[in-house]
């Protein structure tokens, strides 16, 4: 559902489908109650974050970066920007490839690996106008300003649907309960899978965040479980509240997590 405080319904909007009255005239409770709604959702509308479609870049940015991209960038991956398979710079496989994660891991990739062998040659702010061009061809809008390194931590990059679930293959963070014995092992009540970029590895702020996660509803397979750590004992941590990072495989039969590391948060599972 759209935030009801995007541009197709701003709260203005809302407060203006309604008849001006005398608010003397209006039960106490009733004002009250109108005044609540209204705080609610101003605050529901600066808590949102910020995506992609809520024009995040200039027309003007769009076209410098069109003109650097054909000057560094399309020798690799062709005027339609999907030359590199493993690496397309726009349609389905670009989103697919980083749809739910912010502009921040876009750029970062762009900033320290292109172009190839030669990421210096090109400086990030001629960077920054290839990736809002990048967002142009994807027919994400424009807005008043460039798009600027600081500000990309809080923008998400989400299709015109919203936010959905990440495909097969993404690497993932989830956090659930460690449940099973022997070599059958799983995570349930799972929290829904997360963008990540490492699956071998987690730092502190990760793991800080992940303990503040309540139980979700999924359940997953887990593979290679005991190579997630050096002498790791499943049993050890046998109903425990764990953080997984590891590649997402989507199945019929049930979802699995192919497990590239694992933290524990808490020795009991609620």
């Amino acid at each position: 559902m759209r935030d009801i405080t995007s541009r197709s319904y701003s709260v203005r909007t809302f407060l203006l489908r309604f008849p001006r009255r005398d608010t003397a005239l209006i039960p106490m409770p009733t004002r009250f109650a109108s005044v609540t709604i209204a705080a609610l959702l101003l605050s529901a509308g600066a808590a949102s974050a910020a995506t992609v479609w809520d024009g995040v870049y200039s027309a003007a940015q769009a076209d410098r970066g069109k003109a650097a991209f054909a000057a560094s960038c399309a020798g690799c991956h062709g005027d339609d920007m999907t030359s590199m398979a493993e690496a397309p710079l726009s349609g389905q496989g670009f989103m697919d490839m980083w749809r739910e994660d912010s502009l921040d891991a876009v750029f970062d990739k762009i900033r320290s690996s292109m172009p190839l062998n030669s990421a210096s040659s090109v400086p990030d702010n001629t960077k920054l106008d290839v990736l809002a061009f990048i967002l142009k061809s994807i027919d994400m809008p424009a807005g008043s300003k460039d798009l600027a390194a600081d500000g990309l931590a809080a923008i998400q990059l989400v299709g015109k649907d919203g936010p959905k679930p990440l495909p097969t293959n993404s690497l993932t963070l989830t956090v659930g309960c460690l449940t099973g014995t022997g070599d059958n092992w799983s995570l349930t009540k799972a929290t829904e899978p997360a963008r990540a970029r490492v699956s071998d590895a987690t730092t502190p702020e990760e793991v800080k965040k992940s303990g503040t996660l309540a139980a979700g509803t999924q359940t997953f397979r887990l593979v290679n479980l005991e190579d997630a750590r050096p002498n790791f004992k499943p049993a050890d941590w046998q109903g425990h509240k764990v953080q997984l990072k590891g590649t997402l495989v989507r199945q019929r039969n049930g979802d699995r997590l192919t497990v590239g590391s694992i933290e524990t948060l808490a020795n009991t599972c609620q």
